[in-house]
């Protein structure tokens, strides 16, 4: 499929299954992972002339665990928003404990769960005045971890990492080099080099 979807990007044509002729077409695609495709291609399971051809204009989406806690306040606030139409006597907001349990769940499951989260909070918490800490699951009412603002800080070092990483590589590993686009000096560069595991040259 990569080299068949690669052909109709660069030459703006495809062949119908059992047609005679090209047809030529002018679009514009979008398209989301939740890999990281920076390991796919190291690891030679994606095209690196596929990756380079698609990341033109690549916007990354940090889960949910990796969002600041006022992302996460806001998220929240909106998700409510949405359901409280569905369910007019749930209460209209959360209690400052239960918000806290949410701001302390590490959330695999992303927006879906919190929004699956809440919606069972509501829908036990009718005829209450708050959505309470009580109403909401066992493992985000037990959440022992260090939650959102944790995985912030662990997110910032993999971004950075990953910068000077492409960098280096774009570079052939020189470090003089990497470091001037880089905007950072050699010494520090060759100290991230040392902190992230990292080859140069």
């Amino acid at each position: 499929l990569q080299p068949k979807l690669l052909r109709v990007l660069e030459g703006k044509g495809f062949r119908r299954l059992g047609g005679t002729h090209e047809v030529k077409v002018d679009v514009r695609l979008v398209a989301a992972t939740a890999k990281d495709l920076v390991q796919e291609v190291t690891s030679g399971r994606f095209r690196e002339d596929l990756y380079y051809r698609l990341s033109v204009m690549p916007i990354h989406l940090p889960p949910l665990r990796a969002r600041t806690r006022d992302d996460l306040l806001e998220l929240v606030a909106r998700v409510l928003d949405e359901l409280r139409p569905g369910l007019p006597d749930a209460p209209p907001a959360l209690e400052d404990a239960a918000l806290e349990r949410l701001l302390k769940y590490a959330w695999p499951g992303n927006i879906r769960e919190l929004r699956n989260v809440l919606e069972r909070a509501m829908i036990l918490a009718r005829g209450d005045a708050l959505v309470r800490e009580q109403y909401l699951p066992a493992e985000v009412r037990d959440a022992t971890g260090v939650g959102v603002e944790h995985h912030v800080a662990r997110t910032l070092e993999e971004v950075e990492r990953a910068q000077i990483d492409r960098t280096l590589r774009a570079h052939a590993g020189n470090r003089t080099r990497a470091a001037k686009e880089l905007g950072i000096s050699r010494a520090t560069l060759i100290k991230k080099i040392k902190e992230f595991g990292l080859r140069g040259r």
